[in-house]
C-alpha cells in the first residue's frame, strides 16, 4: 500500500504542476480527481493501520473495526462513474465489484465473532485484512478510470 501510495502522490505532483503551468490536458481533470480521491482512500487505510488497537479491549478493537468496516462498505458504493465500457467492461467492472464485496464479506465473518488473546492478535489481523481488501479495491476502481 506504501509503494503505491507514494506513487501516486508523485503522479498527482506532476498534473499538479502542468494544472500550475495551466497545460493539463482536459482529459487528463479526471484522471487527477481520481487520484485524489485514491490518495485519501489510501492515506485512510494506513491510519487505520497505524491507529489499530493493542487491546485484548473488545470495546476498542470494536469501534476500531466498526469505522473500518463502514469505510470499506462506502468504497463500494461510491464513485460510480468513469468511462464508457461495452459489455465485457461492464462485466470486468462487476467481477471486480464482487470480489471487493467477498473480500469484505469475509472480514465481516472473521470479526463477527472475534476475541483477541493477545495485545497484537487484532492489530495483526485488520492490518493483513485491510492489505487484502485494498489491492481489490484498486482494480476495481481500475475498471473505472486506469491509472
Amino acid at each position: 500500500m506504501a509503494k503505491i501510495l507514494t506513487q501516486y502522490i508523485a503522479l498527482q505532483s506532476e498534473l499538479e504542476s502542468q494544472i500550475n503551468a495551466n497545460s493539463l490536458p482536459p482529459d487528463s481533470l479526471v484522471k487527477y480527481q481520481e487520484l485524489t480521491y485514491r490518495i485519501a482512500v489510501l492515506n485512510t487505510c494506513k491510519v487505520l493501520c497505524k491507529t489499530a488497537p493493542l487491546s485484548t479491549d473488545m470495546q476498542a478493537m470494536g469501534y476500531h473495526y466498526h469505522l473500518t468496516d463502514m469505510i470499506f462498505a462506502a468504497l463500494l458504493t461510491e464513485r460510480k462513474f468513469g468511462l464508457k465500457v461495452d459489455e465485457d467492461g461492464k462485466k470486468k467492472r462487476e467481477t471486480a465489484h464482487v470480489a471487493v464485496e467477498r473480500a469484505i464479506e469475509d472480514g465481516r465473518r472473521r470479526f463477527r465473532k472475534f476475541t483477541a488473546t493477545t495485545q497484537e492478535q487484532y492489530k495483526n489481523i485488520i492490518v493483513t485484512f485491510i492489505n487484502a481488501v485494498v489491492p481489490l479495491w484498486l482494480q476495481y476502481r481500475n475498471t473505472y478510470i486506469n491509472i
